[in-house]
C-alpha cells in the first residue's frame, strides 16, 4: 500500500522581475519612437501606445485561486527626453493586397497625462497545467505619460500573489518547470521505472513498420520509444470520432513518462482535428479558413475541446487551456517511400550530419505591402540580432536589397542551410520570393541531400497539411528538402508599415528566441514553449489564439536542433560487462577541452534483457545498471547537445569481474566536508564488488592521472580475493594532493583493477568544488531606522559553487560619518553547495544628527576559506511610513479642490468614531461637478512599502463618480503622479465588485524606492448627470514596510534551534527549543505581508523550553487561516519557519 501525504497549502508567492536598460531600444520611426525591450512583446490595443509587455507564468498548488496580486516594490527611472510613441494598428492577413487607411492614435489616451497602462501587472487568468495551477500575468516594464511625453522604465518589479488553499502534488511531466518563473516551487520526480516510455509513434499499416527504425534509434540513445498503430487504438479507446479516440489514448501517456508523440502519417492515415479560434472574414476560402488543422489538440490533453457539445472544437466556450501536456509533431507521409525518406533524414541529421552547413542560415524577407511600406528585412535583422549567435553565417535575401528571387532562395537551399526563415506571402502550394514564387515541384526537386535543415515560414496556408501543401513537399522531397517545417495551416497575419510586429512576426521571433536564448533545443519543445509564451494573450477570440492552432510542426518533436558546430565527445567505460547484475561507470568529457559534460544522455542496453539510461552529473559521470542473462554485446550510446553521438559495443564476459562502485572522499586533514577542494590533501575510500560468477584472486589497484593539478602520493592497493557477490570497502585506498584547481574543474583519473585473469580500467572524474558567493538582499530588522537608532542587518547569501562555504565570515565597512559600526563582523553556519542562507546580525548605530533623507552606503565583504565576495548596499535612515485613524483631526492632511466637501465626520467610521467624508454633513449627499481631494503631508517610504486604508461608499451604478488613489513624488521636478486605482461608479478594478460596506484597500507604493519622499492623494470626482449618492468615507490610512519573510532550508542547523508541532495547526502551535544552551530567545510571528502580529514574551518559557501560540495577535484577537512565519532569535542565531493556521 502506498500512502501519499498531500498538503493543503494557502500562501503567498513573491517574485522579482528585472529588466536591464542595455536591452532597451528606442527606435526612431519617422517623427515617432518605437520602444522595444529584449524578451518582451509589444502591446496591441488598436490606437494605443505600443509598449513592451512580458507574459509571466507562476506555478501555484493545484486547485488554488488567486485572491490578490500586489506590487510590493518597483525600481524605476524617468527616461531622458520627450517621446512621441507609435501606436498599434489592426492586424491584416498577409493575402490582403490593399491596406485601408491607417488607424489614428486614440485621442483619449494621447491627449491625457494619465499613466498608460494604468497597472504594470495585469492578471489574465488561471489554468491547470502539469498537475499545477498556473497563474498568467502580463508585466509592463514601461509606463507612458502621453501628454508630457515622459517614459518611466521599471528596472525591477517585485510582486506578490496571494492564493487560497490548493493541493501540493508533484508535477506530472515537469514541463511546467521550463516556463514557470518559480520552478523552485514545483516538485517533480523525474525518476523513471524500467518499463517507462519517453516517446510514442502512432502510425498504421502499411507504413507503420518503417517507423520502427526511428523508434529503435531513439530507444538506443536513451529515449525509449514505442510504436502504436491507429487500428489498435481505435479498437481499444472510446471517442466520438478517430481524432477523439487517438487523443483519449494519448491522454494516458504522460502518466507513464511520455514526453513526445509523433503522428506518423498524413491526415488520411492519422486524421487531424480542425479548431476554431475566431472569424476572420477574409473570404478567400469560406468554410475552411476559420477552422484549421491543429495538432495542438493531441498535445493539450485537458478537457474535450468541445465542452458545449456543438461539434465545433477549440472555441472560447470549450475551455481549452492551450498548454502542451507533451510535445507533438507530424510526419506528413502517405507512402512507404516517403516514410523511409522521413526516417532517413532524421537519422542523418541526428547521428551523422554533413559538415559545415548546420550554422548556415537563410533569411528570405519580402516587402509585404508597398503602401504602407513594410520591409520584412527589418524583422529578419531583428531576429538575427536578438536571438542568433554571432557565429551563425546568415544569407540575407531581402526584396528591399534587390536579391530576393525564387532562384536565389532555391540556390541557397541547394547549398544546404541548417535553418531557413521565410518572411513573405504564400499559399497552399507556393511561397512568395520577391519577384515570384517557388512551387511544390521546386521543393520536390531540391537536390541538397544530405544537407537537411529546418524551414520556418509565416506565409499564409503554406502548411495547410489537410491539402497537398508545399510544406509537405519540403519534408518529403526525395533528394533534398529538409528534416522539418514549421508553418501556418491558415492565414499569416502582419502589421502594415510595422515590420516585425505583426502577429505572425511575433510567433516567428519567439521560436528562435526559444531555441537560442531559452535553450529549448528539442524541436517540439522549442515550438510548443514558444507558443505557450503567448497563452495569456490568447484567452479571447483573437489572432493570438488563431496562431496557437494554426502553427504546426511537420517533423520529429524530439529532434535535437543543432545550434553550433558539432563537437566530439570523449567517453570512458570498462571494456567488458559481466554476466548477471552489475553497475557500470561511464564518464563523458569534451574531447577538445577535456571538461566534464553535464547532462549528457547515456544509454546502456542489451536487446530485451537490460535497459538503463540517465544523464551525467556535474562531474560528467553516471552509473548504469546492467542485467546480462546471455552472452553477446551491450550497446552504449552517448549524446549531448551540439555533440556528435557516440555509439559503442561492450562484450559480455563470464568469470570473475571486480566492479568499481564509487568512492568516498576523506578530507579529514582539510575541512572534512567530503568534497575535493583546491590545495587539499585527501584520501579516497573505494567500494568494490565481484559482480562476476567466479572468484577474483590477487586483486590489485593502481590509480593514476595526467592532470597537472593533482599529485597521487599513494597510488596502489592490494585487496586479495573476492568471491562472487562479495563486496569490500577499502578505507583510505589512495592519497591524493590537489593543486590550485578552480570550481567545477574535473580531474580525469585512471583506476586499473587487476586480478589473475584480467585488468579492468575505470576512469572516474574527481570534481573540484569551491564556494561562489552572491548577496541576494540586505534585510534590516525593526524598521524604520531613525537617527539615534541601532539597527540589526542581515544578508541573504547565495553559494553558487560546488563546494561548501564553511563558517562564512562577513565584514561590514563604511566611511559614512553619520553611522558607527557596533558589530562589524559575523560568522554564519555552513552554506551547502548551490544553496543559500541568511547571515547576521551586523549592528550599526545611526548618529542623532544624521540628516533627513541621508542613506549611508555600506560595503559587505564575505569570506570562507579564502573565497571572497564584496557588495554595496544603502541603509535607509529616517522615519518612514504614515498612519492616521482620523481621531486627532486633520493635522496630517491638506484638502482642496472644486466644490470641496471633504471633512472629518462622525457620520460613519471604521474605527473608532471619526473618518474623512466627502459629502454634505447635513443631508449625507455629495453634489455634481466635484473635483477635490485629501492629501497626506509628505513622508518617506521604505522599500517594499504598502498603502492600506478602509473605505465605505455609495454612488450611482452609472456615471463617472468616484475616487482616484494617487501617489505623488514630492521631490520630482515634474511632480510625477502615479494613479493606483479608480473606485466608484463602474470604475472598480477588473473582477472586483463595487462594494458599499467597509473594505480594506491595499496598494504597493512603487515606483518609489526606499528613501523617497511621497504624498498620497485621494481625489473625488463627480460628473454633471444630476445623479448623486452618499459618497465616500476614508478611515485608518496606513503606509508601512512589507518584509518578505524567508523560510530557512531544512538543514541540520535549522532544526538545531527549534521545531514546530503540529503543523498545520488549528488551536495551539507548540514551539519547542531543540538546544541545551541556557538562553532566552525572542520569538516573533509574522503574517504573509511581513507584519509582526505577535511577540511572545520571554518570561513565558517553562523548563522544557516550550511555548504555546494560540493563533491570536498581540490584542488577543483570533487571526484568520493562512500562512504565518515563526522567527526565533538568540544571541548567535536567527531562524524562521513556516506555520499554517487552519480555522
Amino acid at each position: 500500500m502506498i500512502i501519499s501525504l498531500i498538503f493543503i497549502i494557502s500562501s503567498t508567492v513573491v517574485k522579482d522581475i528585472q529588466f536591464f536598460d542595455y536591452n532597451l531600444q528606442l527606435l526612431p520611426v519617422q517623427e515617432y519612437t518605437k520602444v522595444l525591450l529584449e524578451g518582451c512583446e509589444i502591446t496591441d490595443q488598436i490606437g494605443a501606445p505600443e509598449l513592451p509587455v512580458k507574459p509571466i507564468f507562476v506555478s501555484l498548488p493545484r486547485g488554488s485561486k488567486v485572491t490578490n496580486i500586489r506590487v510590493l516594490n518597483k525600481e524605476s527611472e524617468v527616461l531622458n527626453g520627450v517621446f512621441h510613441l507609435t501606436w498599434a494598428q489592426p492586424p491584416v492577413i498577409l493575402l490582403q493586397k490593399e491596406i485601408k487607411k491607417r488607424e489614428e492614435p486614440d485621442k483619449k489616451i494621447y491627449g491625457s497625462d494619465n499613466l498608460y497602462p494604468v497597472d504594470i501587472i495585469q492578471f489574465k487568468g488561471l489554468a491547470r497545467f502539469d498537475n499545477q495551477t498556473i497563474c498568467e500575468l502580463l508585466i509592463y516594464p514601461l509606463q507612458y505619460l502621453p501628454a508630457s511625453g515622459k517614459l518611466i522604465f521599471y528596472k525591477k518589479i517585485q510582486f506578490a500573489i496571494d492564493y487560497s488553499p490548493g493541493i501540493k502534488i508533484p508535477a506530472r511531466t515537469g514541463i511546467i518547470k521550463t516556463i514557470a518563473t518559480n520552478p523552485e516551487d514545483v516538485e517533480f520526480h523525474p525518476a523513471r521505472q524500467p518499463d517507462d516510455f519517453d516517446y510514442v509513434i502512432i502510425s498504421d499499416p502499411p507504413i507503420d513498420t518503417v517507423f520502427q527504425r526511428l523508434a529503435d534509434w531513439k530507444t538506443k540513445k536513451g529515449v525509449r520509444t514505442m510504436l502504436r498503430t491507429k487500428t489498435w487504438i481505435l479498437s481499444h479507446y472510446p471517442g466520438e470520432d478517430e481524432p477523439a479516440k487517438i487523443r483519449n489514448y494519448i491522454k494516458t501517456l504522460p502518466d507513464s513518462g511520455v514526453q513526445y508523440v509523433l503522428l506518423g502519417g498524413d491526415t488520411d492515415i492519422i486524421p487531424c482535428r480542425f479548431a476554431y479560434a475566431m472569424t476572420c472574414e477574409a473570404g478567400y476560402y469560406p468554410g475552411r479558413e476559420d477552422t484549421m488543422p491543429a495538432d495542438l489538440y493531441f498535445a493539450d490533453l485537458q478537457g474535450t475541446w468541445d465542452e458545449d457539445n456543438d461539434g465545433s472544437y477549440g472555441e472560447i466556450e470549450d475551455s481549452v487551456d492551450l498548454y502542451p501536456d507533451l510535445f507533438v509533431g507530424r510526419a506528413p507521409v502517405n507512402t512507404i517511400s516517403e516514410a523511409q525518406k522521413f526516417v532517413e533524414k532524421v537519422l542523418i541529421y541526428e547521428r551523422n550530419p554533413a559538415p559545415g552547413y548546420l550554422i548556415q542560415a537563410m533569411f528570405a524577407a519580402d516587402i509585404l505591402w508597398s503602401d504602407p511600406y513594410t520591409d520584412q528585412g527589418i524583422h529578419k535583422n531583428r531576429i538575427g540580432n536578438e536571438s542568433f549567435p554571432q557565429y551563425f553565417d546568415i544569407t540575407k535575401l531581402y526584396r528591399s536589397q534587390g536579391n530576393l528571387t525564387p532562384a536565389a532562395v532555391k540556390n541557397s537551399l541547394r547549398q544546404g542551410m541548417g535553418l531557413s526563415n521565410h518572411d513573405g506571402h504564400g499559399w497552399i502550394d507556393v511561397i512568395g520570393c520577391g519577384t515570384g514564387y517557388l512551387h511544390r515541384e521546386d521543393f520536390d526537386t531540391l537536390t541538397n541531400a544530405p544537407y537537411y535543415g529546418i524551414f520556418c515560414s509565416i506565409g499564409c496556408w503554406t502548411s495547410a497539411f489537410d491539402f497537398n501543401s508545399i510544406s509537405e513537399s519540403f519534408v518529403n522531397s526525395p533528394q533534398g528538402g529538409g528534416v522539418a517545417y514549421i508553418g501556418n495551416s491558415s492565414y499569416g497575419w502582419g502589421s502594415p508599415g510595422n515590420p516585425g510586429f505583426g502577429y505572425s512576426d511575433r510567433f516567428d521571433s519567439r521560436i528562435f528566441y526559444s531555441l537560442f536564448k531559452e535553450n529549448h533545443f528539442h524541436l517540439g519543445a522549442c515550438l510548443a514553449l514558444a507558443k505557450a509564451h503567448f497563452i495569456p494573450y490568447s484567452r479571447e477570440k483573437n489572432v493570438y489564439r488563431w496562431h496557437q492552432y494554426q502553427i504546426n510542426l511537420l517533423g520529429d518533436p524530439e529532434l535535437p536542433v543543432w545550434t553550433d558546430t558539432p563537437e566530439t565527445l570523449m567517453v570512458s567505460f570498462p571494456d567488458s560487462i559481466p554476466t548477471g547484475n552489475s553497475r557500470v561507470l561511464i564518464t563523458v568529457r569534451d574531447k577538445t577541452t577535456g571538461a566534464p559534460i553535464r547532462d549528457a544522455l547515456v544509454c546502456l542496453m542489451k536487446l530485451n534483457e537490460s535497459y538503463d539510461r540517465g544523464y551525467t552529473d556535474a562531474s560528467g559521470s553516471i552509473y548504469l545498471s546492467t542485467t546480462a542473462q546471455t552472452s553477446g554485446n551491450f550497446d552504449l550510446t552517448v549524446s549531448a547537445h551540439n555533440f556528435i553521438p557516440k555509439e559503442f559495443t561492450i562484450p559480455v564476459i563470464s568469470g570473475s569481474y571486480v566492479s568499481f562502485l564509487g568512492w568516498q572522499i576523506n578530507d579529514s586533514s582539510g575541512n572534512n566536508d567530503g568534497i575535493a577542494n583546491p590545495n587539499e590533501d585527501i584520501f579516497l575510500t573505494l567500494t568494490l564488488k565481484n559482480t562476476g560468477n567466479a572468484t577474483a584472486d590477487n586483486i590489485q589497484l593502481v590509480l593514476s592521472s595526467q592532470d597537472p593539478l593533482i599529485t597521487i602520493t599513494d597510488s596502489t592497493e592490494y585487496v586479495g580475493s573476492l568471491n562472487p557477490g562479495d563486496s569490500t570497502v577499502i578505507t583510505n585506498a589512495f592519497n591524493v594532493n590537489i593543486g590550485s584547481a578552480s570550481n567545477g574543474h574535473g580531474i580525469y583519473l585512471e583506476l586499473r583493477v587487476s586480478e589473475n585473469t584480467k585488468t579492468i580500467i575505470y576512469n572516474p572524474i574527481l570534481l573540484i568544488g569551491t564556494p561562489v558567493f552572491d548577496f541576494q538582499e540586505m534585510v534590516v530588522d525593526n524598521l524604520p531606522t531613525l537617527p539615534g537608532d541601532t539597527a540589526a542587518i542581515f544578508l541573504r547569501t547565495e553559494n553558487k559553487g560546488y563546494g561548501y562555504a564553511h563558517s562564512p565570515y562577513i565584514l561590514l565597512n563604511t566611511t559614512d560619518p553619520y553611522v558607527s559600526i557596533l558589530t562589524d563582523s559575523v560568522s554564519g553556519n555552513d552554506i551547502a553547495p548551490e544553496s543559500s542562507d541568511t547571515l547576521g546580525p551586523l549592528i550599526v548605530a545611526v548618529h542623532q544628527d544624521c540628516p533627513a533623507g541621508h542613506h549611508p552606503l555600506f560595503n559587505f565583504f564575505i569570506s570562507a576559506e579564502g573565497y571572497n565576495h564584496s557588495q554595496d548596499f544603502n541603509l535607509i535612515v529616517g522615519s518612514t511610513g504614515f498612519s492616521d485613524d482620523m481621531e486627532s483631526g486633520s493635522a496630517l492632511w491638506t484638502t482642496d479642490g472644486t466644490n470641496n466637501l471633504w471633512h472629518i465626520s462622525t457620520r460613519r467610521s471604521f474605527s473608532p468614531s471619526h473618518s474623512w467624508y466627502c459629502g454634505e454633513e447635513t443631508n449625507g449627499q455629495y453634489v455634481n461637478n466635484m473635483d477635490c481631494y485629501i492629501q497626506t503631508i509628505p513622508f518617506m517610504v521604505y522599500e517594499n512599502s504598502v498603502l492600506r486604508f478602509y473605505r465605505w461608499f455609495q454612488v450611482p451604478i452609472y456615471g463617472a463618480d468616484g475616487i482616484y488613489v494617487i501617489v505623488i513624488k514630492s521631490t520630482s521636478p515634474d511632480t510625477l503622479a502615479d494613479t493606483l486605482d479608480f473606485i466608484g461608479t463602474g470604475g472598480a478594478l477588473e473582477s472586483r465588485d463595487i462594494q458599499s460596506e467597509w473594505f480594506e484597500e491595499e496598494y504597493s507604493l512603487a515606483p518609489y524606492a526606499g528613501g523617497d519622499t511621497i504624498l498620497v492623494r485621494i481625489s473625488f470626482i463627480s460628473d454633471n448627470d444630476g445623479d448623486v449618492g452618499e459618497g465616500f468615507y476614508i478611515d485608518d490610512v496606513n503606509i508601512e514596510n512589507f518584509t518578505p519573510v524567508e523560510i530557512q532550508s531544512d538543514s541540520p542547523s535549522a532544526f538545531a534551534l527549534f521545531n514546530l508541532h503540529p503543523n498545520p495547526f488549528q488551536n495551539n502551535l507548540y514551539i519547542k527549543l531543540a538546544t541545551t544552551k541556557p538562553l532566552i530567545p525572542q520569538i516573533k510571528v509574522f503574517d504573509i505581508t511581513g507584519r509582526i502580529v505577535k511577540t511572545l514574551s520571554r518570561n513565558l518559557f517553562p523548563k522544557d523550553k516550550t511555548i504555546v501560540w494560540d493563533g491570536t495577535d498581540d490584542q488577543g484577537q483570533k487571526l484568520p487561516s493562512g500562512v504565518y512565519f515563526i522567527q526565533v532569535t538568540t544571541t548567535d542565531q536567527c531562524r524562521t519557519e513556516k506555520a499554517i493556521l487552519l480555522r
